[in-house]
């Protein structure tokens, strides 16, 4: 119970962090690049606004990827399978999502939404699922080397 509570507060964390300096340090290099050739650097504002809906984002895919999570902990539990299944899986999901994106949109050419989606809802996904499976790991061997201790 506390390994499981311990691995999703490490795996919150990292999604979180990551999901928020990806997108942040994405702008900035924008930034730099438009000030280095436009001589314009965008809004001050920008400098506030991005960051803080990054967190925004970054919390709410977090919540999201918990409950996700959590919903695979309890299918392995009934079914055991290996930790790399929803990690792929992901990918698979964010490239139908940008699929059904496309075709909504009527877009001739769908292999670029299907492409970004499989690689953006894949990647922010792993953020948290795949930092859950290492915190998992070690702290499982950690209590089995402090259990078998006299």
């Amino acid at each position: 119970m506390i390994r499981g509570f311990l691995s999703h507060a490490v795996a919150a964390v990292a999604s979180v962090v990551l999901l928020t300096l990806l997108p942040t340090a994405a702008y900035a290099l924008l930034a730099a690049m438009s000030l280095a050739t436009q001589g314009d650097m965008g809004g001050p504002l920008n400098v506030i606004l991005v960051p803080a809906a990054s967190l925004v984002g970054a919390l709410a895919f977090t919540a999201f990827s918990l409950v996700v999570a959590l919903l695979i902990r309890f299918a392995q539990a009934r079914r055991p399978f290996r930790g790399w299944v929803p990690a792929a899986l992901a990918f698979v999901a964010g490239g139908l999502m940008g699929l059904v994106a496309a075709l909504f949109k009527g877009a001739p050419d769908i292999a670029p939404p299907a492409a970004a989606g499989a690689l953006l809802f894949g990647l922010a996904f792993n953020a948290y699922w795949l930092p859950f499976l290492a915190a998992h790991g070690l702290l499982g061997r950690a209590w089995r080397g402090r259990r078998s201790e006299p």
